[in-house]
């Protein structure tokens, strides 16, 4: 019974998600990034205070730069590429990966 009731909210999740405009979806995005963005801020708070060697934050850390990878390749889908890097935000979009790239380079220096 647990398993189907799954199913049922993932069709319903995919037929909602699919009756949703490029608005609503890019609102839905941003939504939820700022809330990963605080869960973020909190872990590297607490990261501050615990071991330095422990990997469990470096597979924290890379949670959220997948979490940001995937945050820039649905807004490059929802606005195409030339308006997310050329249109009128493009300045904080830029911004978006030059943090995103740094973020990769700490966690490949930090190999």
């Amino acid at each position: 019974a647990n398993r189907e009731a799954q199913k049922q909210w993932c069709r319903y999740l995919v037929c909602r998600l699919r009756s949703m405009s490029g608005v609503e979806i890019d609102m839905l995005v941003s939504v939820v990034m700022g809330y990963v963005t605080c869960m973020n801020a909190i872990a590297l708070g607490i990261s501050f205070d615990s071991d330095a060697d422990d990997p469990t934050w470096k597979l924290v850390n890379m949670a959220f730069m997948i979490a940001f990878c995937c945050e820039l390749l649905a807004k490059v889908a929802i606005h195409g590429l030339y308006m997310h890097f050329c249109g009128p935000l493009r300045l904080q979009n830029w911004l978006d990966v030059v943090i995103i790239v740094a973020d990769i380079m700490e966690l490949i220096l930090n190999q």
